[in-house]
């Protein structure tokens, strides 16, 4: 008790700001306070070495030290010694490896593996492997490169069929079935995702569901689409093709073995499978005529086709091209077409309520495996009335900066909307009148990367972040690419 309590004290006196932060005296009282930590809990290790709480302490203790490798795994051995499964000593040792103290991803991923390869699935032991996976994704904004490591996510299977071997009730079969449709997902092995959704008797997770879409921007109906066809070789190998000729953006050759799935039994019997080929066909034509810098009206059925979100809270495509909600908080939607970071939108409201009321919000700069977007926001932008209340404003989450303030605007309830997104700035009008123009790196941690004009990576979503009562459509979308010859908006 005397060894934690002098742990606390040693983390009182330094403070939690950046060590280049800490005062000559927060060091000495940091310094002074593990020494006696670690005086006092190496006594008790000693005194029982059979139990492993004072070793796992002392893992927390060499963190603080300016070379600790050798006592980091000395007293993390000596807590598994104590008790194999003592789980806090692993969670202790994999935070203690994160590259913000003494390790790195890798050395992360190779305690993973070594879990892992215990064997030992009567504990939770092989099962730090996927934690340190998701802490790995944690520290990662930006998730693209960890997306294309297939070899991480593979080998996760181990696990799962490790914990399927000792699961004892149909509960922990699909928590286990569940995530390993997850991890073989991530990994492109979708005979795997597929064999494992044949074995769940209840329904998937919703969690691992919203993980794939939240963390890595994978829609439930792209991955539920490749499931579906499994089991038919050809047809899964063809969509396979088509997919990795789509995200590369060889359109013509996409559209072709798209279309040829739609002549495959498999693919005209499996809804699924079929919802999955006649969205990216109407994706590829929506983005072939955005290549051409001309406005673009959905059709009813790209309209149909191409606005997703697989949330609950969610505006619903209706007929005649609106997007309606009701009774919705914070409702949203994305159009599934690639529109990229330069490209100029105008839309109508029709929120039915008074301006105390009344918002409209648009992420930007969304794209698989990242986890920043900006938000351009107006109207009623708090769900109580602040000074943020009609107001316009661009910002990351719930975050605004010095250089994009709140700007004064009433919005009504019927009023029409244009933005303008081009060289990283966007510029919001209000029933035709300019509110600002606004860099929309300025509220982003990562870089936006570079696009070419006619291979987007970007997305384009709508939704309102604090919808006071939520019910309103929206309606005559009309939106084009801006293209480096300068067609499009005027400037």
């Amino acid at each position: 008790m005397i060894g934690e309590h002098a742990i606390n004290e040693a983390w009182k006196a330094r403070g939690n700001q950046w060590a280049n932060q800490v005062t000559d005296e927060g060091w000495q009282g940091f310094e002074e306070q593990l020494a006696i930590a670690s005086r006092r809990l190496t006594a008790a290790w000693k005194a029982k070495p059979d139990l492993p709480f004072a070793a796992n302490k002392m893992i927390t203790v060499a963190m603080g030290q300016p070379d600790p490798e050798r006592e980091l795994r000395l007293w993390f051995d000596r807590a598994t010694d104590a008790c194999f499964d003592f789980m806090p000593a692993y969670m202790s040792l994999k935070w203690a490896y994160r590259p913000r103290w003494h390790g790195s991803h890798e050395l992360m991923l190779a305690m993973g593996r070594a879990a892992r390869e215990t064997g030992r699935y009567d504990t939770f032991v092989p099962q730090v492997y996927h934690w340190i996976l998701s802490d790995i994704v944690d520290e990662s904004p930006d998730r693209t490169e960890l997306m294309a490591r297939n070899d991480l996510w593979r080998d996760a299977e181990p696990v799962t069929r490790g914990k399927l071997a000792h699961a004892q009730t149909e509960a922990e079969r699909t928590h286990a079935l569940s995530w390993g449709i997850y991890y073989a997902v991530l990994g492109h092995d979708y005979r795997t995702a597929a064999e494992f959704s044949r074995e769940l008797k209840r329904p998937v997770l919703s969690n691992v569901d919203q993980c794939l879409y939240d963390t890595y921007g994978i829609r439930n109906f792209e991955w539920r689409g490749m499931l579906a066809v499994q089991e038919d070789p050809e047809a899964a190998e063809t969509l396979r093709a088509a997919e990795t000729d789509y995200w590369n953006h060889r359109l013509a050759a996409a559209k072709d073995g798209f279309g040829k799935l739609l002549q495959m039994p498999t693919v005209a019997s499996e809804r699924e499978a079929k919802d999955l080929v006649e969205q990216r066909l109407a994706a590829i034509d929506v983005e072939r005529r955005l290549n051409t810098g001309e406005w673009v009206t959905l059709s009813e059925s790209e309209h149909q086709l191409l606005w997703r979100n697989q949330d609950a809270v969610k505006f619903v495509p209706q007929a005649n091209g609106v997007l309606y909600e009701k009774n919705c908080p914070s409702p949203s939607v994305y159009l599934t077409a690639r529109v990229g970071l330069d490209f100029e939108m105008k839309l109508k409201l029709d929120n039915r309520f008074g301006p105390d009321e009344s918002q409209f919000g648009c992420f930007l700069a969304c794209r698989p495996g990242c986890a920043e977007y900006a938000s351009v926001v107006c109207g009623q932008t708090s769900h109580i009335k602040t000074e943020q209340s009609r107001a316009a404003l661009v910002k990351a989450l719930d975050s605004t900066t010095e250089n994009n303030p709140p700007v004064p605007v009433t919005l009504k309830p019927d009023s029409s909307v244009r933005l303008v997104c081009t060289e990283g700035s966007v510029t919001l009008w209000v029933d035709e009148v300019q509110i600002f123009t606004r860099v929309v790196q300025d509220v982003l941690e990562l870089p936006l990367p570079h696009e070419k004009p006619d291979k987007p990576l970007h997305f384009v979503g709508l939704g309102s972040l604090h919808y006071p009562r939520g019910e309103g459509e929206i309606h005559a979308i009309e939106f084009r690419r801006l293209l480096p010859d300068g067609s499009g908006a005027k400037r």
